[in-house]
């Protein structure tokens, strides 16, 4: 069988591999797709209900990694970039949003 053949080649050369599944087998099958991994955790978005959210699989010594969190909402952080990231004054975001040019 060729894929018996190519997974202990893979498997021989060390590399990093896994079977093909559809997210919904991943999300279904897949025990490392799960809360038993502590990359992922059960995430309340509003709108939407819970579901299943992973982390940063980036994780430094000595840090504490940050948990899964929701996705931001639409306009949830557009005067903290408009202000912050874009150095607008609040004059000039309250005038964007005066004028419908952001949410």
């Amino acid at each position: 069988n060729d894929s018996v053949t190519v997974r202990k080649e893979l498997e021989d050369l060390g590399a990093c591999f896994g079977p093909y599944q559809s997210f919904r087998e991943m999300i279904e099958e897949d025990e490392d797709c799960s809360i038993e991994n502590p990359l992922f955790a059960m995430v309340d978005q509003p709108g939407i209900g819970e579901y299943l959210v992973p982390g940063s699989p980036i994780i430094f010594d000595g840090t504490q990694n940050l948990p899964p969190m929701k996705a931001p909402l639409l306009g949830e952080h557009t005067d903290q970039i408009l202000s912050e990231d874009l150095g607008l004054s609040s004059g000039e975001v309250a005038r964007l949003h005066d004028d419908k040019v952001v949410a």
